[in-house]
C-alpha cells in the first residue's frame, strides 16, 4: 500500500518539547495534555507559525538526543481550566543543527536540519512488509506484559508503516530503544528493530513482572 502524504512547509526555526519516554514518528499521532505555562506558550507559538512542534527525548546522559520528530497540530482543544489538549500528527524527523536562544515564553527553539530525512515526507510503499510476522510476535508480548488488545482485525487494515510507527511509540520500551526505533533509516529497518525488541522482551524473565 502506498501512502500519499499531505505537503507541509518545514520551517527554519522549530519549537521543541523535550519529553522522556515519548517519541513521535512520521505517519503516527501523539495526544498531549499541555498545562505548564512555557508549553502553553509553545503551543500558542506553534499555532501562529505553521502548527509544528518538535518532539525530542532528553538523553539519559544529559542534554537532548540529536534526532527528534516534528508533528503538526491536527487537533486543538482548550479546557475550562486553561489546559490545551492537542494531537500531533507526525510529519518528519530532524537533526538538531543548533539550539537558539530561549524564547521569551520560556520554551526552547532550535534550528532543525531536515535534510537527512527527506524521505519522511515522500509517499511510502510498505506493501512488502510482513504484517503477520509482526502480529505473531506481538500477541505473546502483550500477554506477557498484561496488555489486552481487541483490535487485531483493525490492525490488519492499518497501513503497515503506520502500524509499525504506532507500536514503536506505545510499547513500553526503554528510552534508548525508543530512540533507536525513531532513528531507524526506513520503515523496513524499524520493523526489524521492533520485532527484535519484542522478541528480546519475550525471552527476558524479568520483563512483564517475571522477577521479584
Amino acid at each position: 500500500m502506498t501512502t500519499v502524504k499531505e505537503a507541509v512547509v518545514l520551517p527554519d526555526v522549530l519549537p521543541i518539547f523535550p519529553l522522556a519516554d515519548a517519541v513521535l514518528l512520521p505517519d503516527a499521532v501523539l495526544p498531549l495534555n499541555i498545562f505548564e505555562p512555557r508549553y502553553l506558550a509553545m503551543t500558542n507559538y506553534a499555532l501562529a507559525h505553521g502548527r509544528l512542534i518538535g518532539m525530542i527525548q532528553p538523553s539519559p546522559q544529559g542534554g537532548l538526543y540529536q534526532v527528534g520528530c516534528a508533528g503538526r497540530i491536527a487537533r486543538f482543544e482548550e479546557t475550562p481550566d486553561g489546559r490545551y489538549l492537542i494531537t500531533l500528527s507526525g510529519v518528519s524527523r530532524f537533526l538538531v543543527a543548533a539550539e537558539l536562544p530561549l524564547h521569551a515564553g520560556g520554551f526552547r527553539l532550535i534550528q532543525p536540519n531536515w535534510g537527512p530525512y527527506k524521505a519522511d515526507v515522500q509517499p511510502v510503499d510498505d506493501s512488502a512488509l510482513c504484517r503477520e510476522s509482526l502480529l505473531t510476535t506481538l500477541k505473546p508480548y502483550l500477554t506477557k506484559m498484561d496488555m489486552s488488545c481487541d483490535q487485531w482485525d483493525s490492525m490488519r487494515q492499518i497501513p503497515c508503516g503506520k502500524l509499525v510507527a504506532t507500536l514503536s511509540m506505545i510499547c513500553p520500551f526503554s528510552i534508548e530503544e525508543k530512540q533507536m526505533l525513531l532513528e531507524a533509516p526506513d520503515v523496513e529497518s524499524r520493523l526489524k528493530a521492533l520485532c527484535a525488541f519484542l522478541e528480546n522482551a519475550l525471552s527476558d524473565p524479568c520483563c512483564g513482572g517475571g522477577c521479584h
